[in-house]
């Protein structure tokens, strides 16, 4: 993952997945954003970053309720059971668990980003310019796409 505070320390490549918080809904469901929350529940697994984004929601979203669970399968179980209206999970987890619930739609959240990056050292610039090189070839031509697809989408 990209750490800002880190930037003089390293060199990132280009972003090549982003592991962030993601909504987690059933096929069909109205909920899209954040914003279609209002007098909604949403599960979340305890202390995870899902859960404390879901607080800081929780202040400005009238109606939301947020239904703790013991883990990020919990939480995506209540989702798939109808026991919620939605679920705030890590992107990874969230393709992961679709395996056997493919009828669960992820969106992605635009305020929790978890940009993931390759990292070198600072003085490696014709390497780091080799390595973004090739992901923009591999994100052009579809390569990228579908290895993470094969990893994290394998139904």
């Amino acid at each position: 993952m990209i750490v800002p505070e880190r930037m003089g320390d390293f060199a990132y490549s280009d972003s090549y997945f982003d592991a962030g918080q993601v909504l987690v809904v059933n096929d069909g469901s109205s909920i899209h954003d954040p914003l279609d929350l209002e007098d909604r529940t949403i599960a979340v697994e305890l202390g995870a970053q899902g859960h404390l984004l879901a607080t800081t929601w929780q202040r400005r979203i009238p109606g939301l309720k947020i239904q703790v669970k013991d883990s990020t399968v919990d939480a995506l179980s209540s989702v798939s059971n109808g026991g919620v209206d939605a679920a705030i999970v890590d992107h990874v987890s969230a393709r992961l668990y679709r395996e056997n619930s493919p009828s669960l739609q992820i969106h992605i959240l635009n305020d929790a980003r978890e940009p993931y990056a390759l990292v070198i050292r600072v003085e490696d610039q014709q390497l780091l310019d080799a390595l973004n090189e090739t992901l923009e070839k591999m994100k052009s031509s579809g390569k990228l796409e579908s290895i993470i697809n094969d990893w994290l989408d394998p139904f």
